[in-house]
């Protein structure tokens, strides 16, 4: 049974900001606390399917403070977005305007900057986001994103479908930028976590 747009994502950000807000050692021992991962892979891949980079790290949570928004009503979740673009001035986007890969139910029409292919899957302890882009020119990525889409309270969360993110979720600045040719395709899986770990 597929589950109705926006359920997951509302679930999930609630859990966000439990897990954001929860006192250390509340539901673990002493030792312990809960903790949020954020890990990437991106690989970038030739038109024929041949693998030219491979690159894993972990990203930080930054949208805490906003979640509380979803929880308290303010605003009604809509679809996830990630963001993939170059910040340095001597560095080209892949994709006009950064990349961003959205779910396929976010209103508007695909292009060259917009990739509508984005899946989120739940997990026994989070959820995994996956899809792709293809670069337009020859680029790097510098700085990743997720986002989730927001409207109005008044919207049901299966009729918000803008996937422009008033909510920025986490973030990652590359120290070794990803370079992409022009092209070639980028897949990305993010796969956040909730799970117990060692106190500082």
């Amino acid at each position: 049974m597929r589950t109705p747009p926006g359920t997951l994502v509302t679930a999930l950000l609630v859990l966000v900001l439990v897990v954001s807000l929860t006192p250390t050692g509340a539901f673990g021992g002493p030792d312990e606390s809960i903790g949020v991962s954020g890990h990437w892979l991106i690989e970038v891949r030739d038109p024929d399917g041949t693998l030219v980079t491979r690159r894993e790290f972990h990203n930080e949570l930054i949208g805490a403070s906003r979640l509380s928004e979803h929880l308290r009503g303010l605003v009604t979740p809509g679809p996830m977005r990630v963001f993939m673009n170059c910040t340095f001035v001597t560095c080209v986007n892949p994709c006009p305007n950064g990349c961003s890969i959205t779910e396929a139910r976010a209103i508007g029409a695909a292009t060259t900057s917009l990739f509508k292919n984005l899946t989120v899957t739940p997990l026994p302890t989070g959820f995994e986001l996956r899809g792709f882009a293809v670069a337009s020119t020859d680029g790097a990525i510098e700085k990743v994103r997720t986002f989730v889409g927001s409207c109005a309270p008044t919207v049901a969360p299966a009729s918000c479908l803008t996937s422009q993110g008033s909510l920025a979720l986490t973030t990652k600045d590359l120290s070794a930028p990803v370079p992409v040719a022009s092209g070639q395709q980028v897949l990305v899986t993010v796969t956040v976590g909730f799970a117990t770990v060692p106190s500082p």
